[in-house]
């Protein structure tokens, strides 16, 4: 489920993105952001954002991707903790896990300087 972040945030809900259900990094540009209003660029955001996801998964072995999956859980701990503070909130983990809903509790409240930062350490990768 996705809400939305905080206003103010490089990081918009709303525009096209993907990130990794095992470790929780999220992949959005500015050509992802721009790509809401402009056809060509949603093109070449998509092969962006796919071409990320495929190099990103290699980072994970098998034997953790397959745990996600054997877990019947959305995403890990390790994920949520991230992944909340960009309003992307797995709520049928929170509900059916504890230590699921106890990382959506404490994961930490970023400002925006803090995700600027990030994603221009990272290219986009925050």
């Amino acid at each position: 489920m996705l809400i939305g972040a905080p206003e103010g945030y490089l990081f918009d809900a709303n525009a096209p993105h993907t990130y990794c259900r095992v470790c929780g990094a999220v992949f959005q540009t500015q050509r992802d952001r721009d790509s809401v209003l402009n056809a060509e660029l949603r093109i070449q955001a998509t092969v962006s954002r796919k071409r990320w996801s495929f190099r990103h998964a290699e980072t994970h072995s098998a034997a953790e991707q397959s745990a996600l999956t054997a877990s019947g859980r959305y995403c890990t701990v390790e994920a949520m903790t991230k992944l909340v503070p960009l309003g992307i909130i797995p709520l049928t983990d929170m509900v059916m896990s504890p230590d699921h809903e106890e990382a959506a509790n404490k994961a930490p409240r970023l400002d925006a300087d803090v995700q600027d930062r990030m994603e221009e350490q990272k290219h986009g990768v925050l």
